[in-house]
């Protein structure tokens, strides 16, 4: 398992991902920041990095992905399906698959080049719903 899925040091986070991602996502931060109690910051500027980055720490171990254009549902739903495994609770999971999708948004509104089935994912409720329904 990834060194800092338990660490609370926030430069864990941090580690092995490319500059270009980090710059992205510090200005993501700032974005978020000013809805934040003041006497909450650094509580709630950890859980920003534990939170938004859960997936992208998924896709960068192991090499899985080198781009953006690299990300697709596929990963996803390995990802989901992973998680389930280990334990996690849909509910869980889902709110890792929103953040994630908060952040290609971002992303996408800045000008990078992000795959619409990684956008456009659907949680792991709607996935039950819709399975038969994608298989006929």
């Amino acid at each position: 398992m990834w060194p800092c899925w338990s660490d609370i040091s926030p430069g864990c986070w941090k580690l092995g991902r490319p500059d270009w991602f980090l710059e992205q996502m510090e200005k993501y931060l700032r974005l978020r920041q000013p809805n934040w109690r003041p006497a909450r910051l650094a509580m709630s500027t950890y859980q920003f990095w534990q939170k938004y980055t859960r997936i992208w720490r998924w896709l960068y171990q192991d090499d899985r992905i080198q781009a953006l254009t690299d990300i697709t549902r596929k990963h996803l739903y390995a990802y989901m399906d992973e998680m389930l495994a280990q334990g996690y609770a849909p509910s869980s999971v889902n709110l890792d698959l929103y953040a994630f999708q908060s952040v290609l948004r971002f992303l996408q509104q800045r000008g990078f080049a992000i795959t619409p089935s990684a956008v456009n994912a659907l949680g792991i409720e709607a996935n039950r719903q819709l399975a038969p329904i994608l298989d006929q």
